[in-house]
């Protein structure tokens, strides 16, 4: 009868519990991927998308990426917004008017600084604001374009209606490694 290694199994045990008692940033979810604008949105992207590249050639910010898992297995080098490497600039159109396919259609300035790709959401117990009063901040409220950012209270509070998405305040965010206001995407645009 082969005897059973018990030192092997107390490692993987504690391991395991390690897992269970980790710390919030290594469990998180993934967020929900940011498709650019005049995309539509994810289906329509992953639809039409030829996978050319050029509007991630032409963005000014490097916001936009060619993603491998963004959009599923379908979706396999299409365009998303990392607003860890730049953001979505509001004078620009040039991803939309470079897209040979018309995946990234071109709404116009008007349209695109109303179309909402995502939407901003503030943890504030990663805030500086919140974790510590004496440092007051205000970056991503004077960063925001759309004016969706208010301080209330020394607190940052997003205005879902008003926020399209643009990431300017995640990527200006001075909380580091983990911001404390991250943008998710909106599977269709609105």
């Amino acid at each position: 009868m082969e005897k059973i290694d018990k030192s092997r199994r107390k490692f993987f045990a504690a391991f395991l519990k390690a897992g269970l008692d980790a710390p919030e940033h290594w469990t998180r979810t993934k967020r929900q991927t940011v498709s650019p604008p005049g995309s539509g949105g994810y289906d329509r992207l992953r639809d039409i998308c030829i996978s050319c590249g050029k509007c991630v050639e032409v963005c000014g910010t490097g916001a936009l990426k060619m993603t491998v898992d963004g959009y599923g297995i379908a979706g396999v080098m299409r365009p998303s917004m990392d607003f860890g490497a730049g953001f979505c600039e509001y004078e620009c159109t040039a991803c939309m008017e470079v897209c040979p396919s018309g995946a990234l259609e071109n709404i116009g300035l008007d349209a695109k600084q109303s179309e909402q790709i995502g939407i901003a959401e503030v943890e504030l117990k990663k805030c500086i604001n919140f974790a510590d009063a004496s440092h007051p901040c205000a970056v991503c409220k004077d960063r925001c374009p759309a004016g969706a950012i208010k301080i209330i209270c020394g607190r940052p509070v997003v205005e879902a209606e008003l926020c399209i998405g643009c990431g300017a305040c995640e990527f200006f965010c001075p909380v580091s490694p983990f911001k404390a206001i991250r943008v998710e995407g909106n599977a269709v645009h609105k």
